[in-house]
This record gives structure tokens, sequence and C-alpha cells, in this order.
């Protein structure tokens, strides 16, 4: 019989290094999810997962991964920026001053990361087409005033985000689930499909 505290281990799972540049601010998100998604039966969350894509020798690095059995493959960049960081945006490009990178590009980030676990679930016929996808980005030092104040949110391109005031809301899960922008659209797995897909978290290398 599998203890309480052995399915929460299994349920959310801790691939990263424990100490590294940001890992307060993901750690944040981290708790987060891990509270929020604790009720949900068929889920699991990692914080990082490793994607090594073979024939173009590169490795792609989710921050955090959400696979749910309704809500499908959820894919949560996170950014330790400061709204003063930020100069300005142009198009998916937010231009920073004393950042570790100028322009960076969250949403296409957490974007391309998510395409390639969603490619390799369509390699199978079973879920070809079938999991649901989305991709979010997370500033948990910046809240939606703030980002509202730089008139950042008036951007076309601005991607959806979870801001420092949403990490604590008990509507957590709804609010990823509503705001992530789409990449593919899915349905709810059958029990089947639900049971190949967590293979996803066995298999790194595509």
């Amino acid at each position: 019989m599998v203890s309480a505290t052995q399915e929460y281990k299994l349920k959310f799972i801790t691939t990263e290094p424990i100490y590294f540049p940001g890992q307060k601010a993901e750690q944040k998100i981290w708790d987060a999810v891990r509270s929020a998604f604790n009720d949900r039966e068929n889920c699991l969350c990692f914080w990082t997962y490793p994607i090594f894509i073979k024939d173009k020798q590169l490795c792609y690095e989710p921050d955090i991964l959400i696979v749910d059995q309704e809500f499908g493959v959820i894919v949560i960049e996170v950014k330790n920026i400061k709204i003063n960081q930020i100069t300005h945006i142009k198009g998916y490009d937010w231009f920073t001053k004393n950042f570790y990178k100028s322009p960076i590009n969250a949403y296409k980030q957490a974007e391309s990361q998510l395409q390639h676990l969603v490619n390799y679930c369509n390699k199978h016929s079973l879920l070809e087409g079938k999991v649901r996808a989305r991709a979010l980005v997370a500033l948990p030092s910046i809240t939606e005033k703030e980002w509202i104040g730089q008139e950042f949110n008036k951007q076309i391109s601005c991607p959806p985000i979870l801001f420092q005031e949403h990490l604590s809301k008990t509507n957590l899960v709804q609010r990823i689930i509503q705001n992530a922008g789409q990449v593919q659209p899915g349905r709810p797995l059958t029990d089947k499909e639900w049971n190949l897909s967590k293979s996803v978290k066995k298999i790194q290398c595509i």
C-alpha cells in the first residue's frame, strides 16, 4: 500500500539540483503548483523536466511541467525579473537592464519546450492530436498592478502571465487553465490514453 507521503512524492517530482540561479523564484511557483494541484487524482508535476533532442543535440528544460488527464500538458516558464528591469517590449522580446540576458523571450521559450513534448506525444497514434497543450509565463517578483502601470498589458503580443498575487489564490488551477496560451486544443484523455501519456515522464530523449 502506498502511503500519502509516498503518493505525494510520486506526484510531485523535483529533478532540479539543489542550488541554481533563480531557485527562490521557481520555488515559489513550484510550491503554489503543488498546493493547487494536490487534490487532482490523475496528475503529475515536475520541477524541472529535461528533454533531449538527439538529432539536434539540444536539451530543453521546462521550469514547471504539469501532465494532467483532463487538462493535458502545461509548461510554465519562470522569470525572476523585477518590473524596473524591463525597459521595453517589442513583440515577444522583453528588453532588460541589470538582468542576465537581453532580450528575453519567455513565452516563446515555454511554447518551444511544449511543442517538443506535443510532437513526442503525437508520434503515438493513440495520442495524436488529442493531448491538450498550454503554455504561460510566471513572474513571481512582479504584480499585475506593476505590469499594467507600465502599460505592458496593452501590447498585442502580451503573453498569458501568472503574477505575484495569483500564487496565493485558491483558484490557481482555473487561472492557469483559462489563461494559458493554447498550443494544441486536444481533449480530456481516456484512461488508456492517460496511461500512455504518462510515459512522457519516463522518456527524456526524443
